[in-house]
């Protein structure tokens, strides 16, 4: 006897319904990382620039003390103290007797100095590199309301050897003068503060020539 062999039906499913929907929510989903990656990446470069902008600002801020200062100091000299007209200092604050906290326009407010500049300019002791050095900035400027400080030393003074006949425009290349002229040598160190706190700072030494009008 034939034993019965049952068939089960087998039936192919045509229903795709709903396939589309899900391929379309992957594709938003790579799309949405894709894009997040993105904002991400401009975002820093966008932190990136601004922080190279701010640090440029302060780096000319500190830049500007250097090239000014030199300009002051002459002032200095020549005015044979620290009270200089205001057209040759515009802007230019000293400490007010020593006072960290306290910064005046010597071209404005005449007197209320004591002279500390001045002397270290002309290199009097306790302004030399033999005694220990002052820690306090000397003079301040604001650029666009960024402070910029600089502290300003005496190093040496040099008897500058030539004349103006024998090189015809200076000294060994130096500026005009007679043979024996001297010149005093000044450390600048400038700091220029910018945007979001950004800061810099700039060391440079300064030759002025006795009497050589200007600065650098």
């Amino acid at each position: 006897m034939k034993g019965n062999i049952m068939k089960l039906p087998f039936r192919r499913i045509d229903n795709e319904d709903g396939s589309v929907l899900i391929i379309s929510v992957l594709f938003m989903i790579i799309l949405t990382l894709i894009g997040v990656a993105a904002m991400n990446t401009g975002t820093i470069e966008i932190q990136i620039a601004a922080n190279e902008k701010f640090h440029k600002i302060a780096f000319q801020n500190a830049d500007s003390g250097i090239y000014a200062t030199p300009k002051f100091i002459s002032a200095c000299l020549d005015a044979g103290g620290e009270n200089v007209p205001l057209a040759t200092a515009p802007g230019i604050l000293l400490r007010k007797n020593g006072d960290s906290t306290v910064w005046v326009n010597v071209a404005i407010i005449p007197n209320v100095t004591d002279g500390t500049f001045y002397k270290k300019m002309m290199g009097y002791s306790p302004y030399t590199p033999s005694d220990p050095p002052d820690t306090a900035t000397d003079l301040r400027m604001e650029i666009d309301s960024n402070p910029v400080e600089v502290d300003v030393r005496w190093l040496r003074a040099e008897t500058l050897s030539g004349g103006g006949a024998e090189f015809s425009t200076g000294a060994e290349g130096l500026g005009s003068g007679s043979a024996g002229s001297a010149a005093v040598v000044y450390s600048e160190n400038s700091f220029g503060q910018g945007p979001a706190d950004s800061a810099s700072n700039i060391f440079a030494v300064y030759r002025k020539i006795i009497g050589m009008p200007g600065g650098l």
